[in-house]
């Protein structure tokens, strides 16, 4: 049948070659890269397939071992199982903050070292994996080109400020009545004690931005300006003790989730767009939302965005830590000034650097990365 790549990861709803259906390419954002792979692929006469079921059709005599280039998100069972039995590695890549992929920041030169693509964000490049080969820094692939867009309001007719975000915290919030339930108790302390063990999580709950999010959302609140999106804001026990207070503002602001990001983002002037940390390179869908929405973003997360994002395009909130200088400010611009931002979002997203950013770059630049290894299979 000749060479294939299996895509392995834990998600079990990518399983099965389900990554490659557009379902659950609306519900995993994140993936449709893949898909876009798997199509240019097709047109070289290679498959890609699920590393479940490239087990499964190895273990069945449907396909040889030997064929498979494997693919790996972070420390995939699926990877490890297929390059134990004898399948050639070719790339593993994280889209992942170390705030949640402890595992795999703590064991990254061992994980990686047997790839020959490492594809990560540029603090792990420059780090840990600093003189390894292959290693590439990247930014998250998050939209597809031929994604629609819809035209905002005008101006004059838009709210100051929107958030799109779910509510979700860092580290599990303590709740009370764990008091009552020993297991559950034991488990939360287990949790606390892995944190101060590790020196990943330790360093990334230090730049961890979930607690700035949530003084924005409360000083925003209040002022009356703030639009506020997205799911579980509501739902008691979500949040940490020391915000519990903002439970009142909550409920006023009644945050719902929103069928269309986009359109909800583009009925305000300007956007909070916070990633979870700070971190080199971790530059999620959250700035380009906002550009392809139309509206300003206030940003912080990849302290080296200007390496991509020219500064023009969005107001640094690390630079804007005063709140009340901040509002003064956005309620001052003007719409001629608004425009300059808004011109500088859209020319971002016509150039080559933002290219890498889609669906259908980044898969284009996977292969041009990974092309001299397959052509040197079918020699």
């Amino acid at each position: 049948m000749g060479a294939y790549l299996a895509f392995c990861s834990d998600i079990p709803g990518y399983r099965d070659n389900r990554v490659l259906d557009a379902d659950t390419a609306a519900r995993h954002p994140g993936s449709g890269w893949v898909r876009v792979l798997a199509e240019r692929l097709r047109g070289r006469g290679m498959d890609l397939i699920t590393g479940d079921v490239a087990l499964a059709d190895i273990e069945a005599g449907r396909r040889r071992v030997e064929d498979a280039w494997v693919i790996s998100e972070e420390e995939s069972g699926h990877a490890a199982a297929l390059c134990a039995h004898g399948a050639r590695p070719l790339a593993i890549f994280c889209f992942e903050s170390p705030l949640f992929a402890r595992t795999f920041y703590q064991q990254a030169e061992t994980l990686c070292r047997t790839y020959p693509l490492k594809l990560v964000f540029a603090g792990l490049a420059q780090t840990t994996l600093r003189g390894q080969p292959g290693v590439h820094a990247i930014t998250i692939p998050n939209y597809s080109l031929s994604d629609p867009v819809p035209t905002p309001p005008p101006w004059a007719e838009r709210g100051t400020l929107a958030m799109v975000a779910g509510n979700k915290y860092w580290r599990t919030p303590f709740r009370l009545r764990w008091l009552r339930e020993p297991k559950r108790l034991e488990a939360w302390a287990r949790g606390k004690l892995r944190l101060t063990k590790s020196l990943v999580k330790r360093e990334a709950a230090r730049r961890q931005l979930h607690d700035e999010r949530l003084r924005l959302i409360e000083f925003f609140g209040q002022r009356g300006h703030l639009a506020l999106h997205g799911g579980g804001w509501l739902e008691p026990g979500l949040l940490p003790m020391r915000w519990r207070h903002l439970r009142p503002l909550l409920k006023k602001l009644n945050p719902r989730r929103c069928a269309d990001k986009l359109a909800a983002l583009g009925q305000a002037r300007f956007a909070l767009c916070l990633e979870n940390l700070t971190y080199p390179g971790y530059l999620t869908e959250k700035l380009i939302d906002c550009f392809r929405a139309g509206t300003i973003p206030l940003y912080r997360g990849d302290p080296e965005v200007t390496r991509l994002v020219p500064a023009n395009a969005f107001i640094d909130l690390s630079q804007h830590t005063d709140l009340p200088a901040l509002e003064k400010k956005l309620l001052a611009i003007t719409e001629p000034e608004a425009q300059a931002y808004l011109r500088a979002g859209q020319d971002f997203l016509a150039s080559p650097a933002a290219h890498g950013c889609s669906f259908e770059g980044f898969a284009d630049q996977l292969l041009e990365w990974a092309q001299p290894l397959l052509t040197a299979d079918h020699a």
